[in-house]
């Protein structure tokens, strides 16, 4: 773990989220707030794009079926599954992870203060992302492959989101990155969250959603 880029997560959510909604959100979770903030470094090594709700979804879901009775299950087969359940989840469980994108955001902003999408104009091939029976799930220091050892607690992927689930508090996650740890390159981070960064949003994320706690 990049002890800057968590410092950053800990002060988007403490800044952007209430108490009583951030419980409630770390019982939908099986990744940690970390790992779903932080951008995951690509395969080109150009600057990620800021996360939408789906994706943190489909990132959390990816964890959730490593710790399920198929694990080895091809990212084809993921992607089926995780569509599906996106589009039968409830708006509360959607608001959820609508919430955490919108803290996505802040955090990319916070470690890429001058990323601009330049969308593709022409089609590229695309490189395979795993093996047929592997699931590789990238973290924001590297590629890892997804196990059972790789988390303390178990879920069934086949099991309704909305279930709860346990999760690790925030103030627990700090480690010190080791040298070999591959790192998002170079980022210019800031470490001060103004009110220009925060003015598009109310002052607690939970209030714009209109969530029912």
């Amino acid at each position: 773990m990049n002890l800057n880029y968590y410092l950053i997560v800990e002060k988007v959510v403490s800044t952007l989220i209430d108490e009583p909604t951030l419980i409630r959100i770390e019982k939908y979770i099986t990744l940690s707030l970390y790992d779903l903030l932080i951008p995951t470094e690509n395969i080109s090594g150009k600057v990620p794009r800021p996360q939408n709700s789906y994706i943190i979804y489909r990132r959390n879901y990816q964890a959730r079926l490593a710790l399920s009775d198929e694990p080895n299950a091809t990212l084809n087969k993921i992607s089926k599954i995780t569509s599906s359940n996106w589009k039968n989840e409830s708006l509360d469980t959607k608001k959820i992870f609508d919430i955490l994108a919108e803290c996505a955001k802040k955090v990319h902003k916070c470690i890429f203060p001058n990323y601009v999408y330049n969308p593709k104009r022409h089609a590229t091939i695309k490189s395979p992302m795993t093996s047929k029976n592997k699931i590789f799930w990238q973290d924001p220091l590297g590629t890892q492959f997804l196990s059972k050892q790789s988390f303390r607690t178990t879920r069934d992927y086949r099991t309704p989101l909305s279930s709860p689930s346990p999760q690790y508090p925030l103030t627990n996650q700090v480690q010190e990155s080791s040298s070999s740890s591959l790192s998002l390159s170079k980022p210019l981070l800031t470490f001060e969250i103004s009110q220009d960064l925060l003015k598009s949003f109310d002052k607690d994320i939970c209030k714009k959603f209109d969530i029912n706690l």
